[in-house]
């Protein structure tokens, strides 16, 4: 971080009556709203939670807003919700920015981003700064690693902002656009939430550097975040379905997938293929990709390959797996290959008469050479396209 020169500004009296003046207005306009158009309670609680999922806490609330537009996308059209949504959060972006400038004069923040990760990043972003911020956006890639080099670094808010809000467009309506297909119900929804949630604060109470402060503001963040959005969600939507007995066919779909390995871990997007049939054995696909690694110029993949035991349950399909697996890296330094094997389960809730959830927990054993072995875990949640269902 000895690249960039640290930021000594204060928040000016400018900055500071642009945000007053802006959240009064804001609030006084949502007030409003609701009185004269009752209808629109649903819409004004939706840029709440977008401005609360985005704003100074987003870091203690990671994969919290997604579960919000999957919910929402069934009550609004998703082009109107990605445009909404991409509008306010790129609103609130423009008092966190500020505020993480103001932070980073503290010589405690600037070590934020330390490690190897962390360099490429920074390497990234001193070469290319528009591109390093949209696409850490629009990935998986954590969001507020861009925001604390582009605060640190001095980096224009105008283009940095531009920057969010084109990664954000697209991404919203994705999302929103997947809820309008999933069908899924109040109860899905907040469980995906609180799971996140749970997994969040258990990596920040086993981090012991992370303030207390941090640490005491995860549990009311959540639980402020469940109450706003138990209210305007469509109650009984999954509770009143009828649950076919047992699904057979193809079910493929995608998934956000932790590697977890002696306390570190890595996130990537998969594509999941499953062939269900009822009390037999399917084939089974699953592949893969590490975005982490894409700055650095290389693609990695992790491929699996095997079969599955399809034992159908009260709406859905338990799969008990097993098979084949390898992790591959093509760049401009060669190509790496680590074959292994793997066992897994798969769990998979149908919440609509053509879609569904799945969640993979895989053990899996990678050979990089001799006679060591490689435990890694990875846990895996995400959308399912399923088939025809049967009586």
């Amino acid at each position: 971080m000895d690249d960039f020169p640290l930021v000594h500004q204060r928040l000016g009296r400018q900055i500071r009556t642009r945000i007053l003046w802006g959240a009064g207005a804001l609030a006084l306009a949502a007030v409003l709203l609701v009185i004269q158009v009752p209808r629109a309670t649903r819409l004004v609680t939706f840029v709440l939670l977008t401005l609360w999922c985005h704003g100074p806490l987003s870091p203690l609330l990671p994969a919290a807003y997604e579960p919000v537009l999957l919910a929402y996308g069934q009550l609004f059209a998703p082009v109107l919700l990605a445009v909404i949504g991409a509008v306010a959060s790129t609103g609130v972006e423009y008092v966190t920015f500020y505020l993480y400038r103001r932070l980073l004069q503290f010589k405690s923040i600037s070590g934020v981003l330390s490690g190897s990760p962390a360099h490429r990043l920074t390497s990234l972003f001193l070469r290319r700064p528009f591109f390093t911020v949209w696409i850490c956006v629009l990935s998986p890639l954590p969001d507020w690693g861009a925001r604390v080099l582009a605060a640190h670094s001095g980096y224009s808010v105008s283009r940095y902002l531009t920057a969010v809000l084109l990664a954000r467009l697209p991404r919203f309506w994705f999302l929103a656009a997947l809820g309008f297909h999933l069908e899924l119900g109040v109860g899905v929804v907040l469980l995906i939430v609180a799971a996140s949630a749970v997994v969040t604060f258990i990596g920040l109470w086993r981090r012991q550097p992370t303030p207390a402060s941090a640490k005491a503001a995860m549990p009311i963040s959540v639980l402020l975040l469940l109450g706003v959005m138990s209210a305007p969600l469509p109650l009984g939507r999954l509770e009143g379905q009828e649950t076919p007995p047992r699904l057979a066919g193809k079910a493929m779909g995608v998934s956000m997938d932790r590697f977890m390995y002696e306390g570190s871990g890595l996130v990537a997007i998969s594509y999941r293929f499953s062939t269900l049939r009822s009390g037999g054995i399917g084939p089974e696909l699953g592949v893969s990709l590490f975005p982490q690694t894409l700055p650095a110029g290389v693609l990695a993949l992790a491929p699996d390959l095997g079969a599955s035991y399809n034992l159908p349950v009260p709406g859905g399909s338990l799969l008990i797996k097993a098979g084949g697996s390898a992790i591959s890296a093509i760049g401009t330094a060669g190509l790496l290959f680590v074959p292994g094997f793997h066992a897994a389960g798969t769990v998979i809730v149908q919440t609509g008469r053509r879609s569904g959830l799945r969640i993979d927990v895989i053990r899996h054993y990678y050979l990089p050479g001799g006679e060591e072995i490689y435990p890694i875990w990875s846990v895996g949640l995400g959308f399912a396209v399923l088939p025809r269902a049967r009586s």
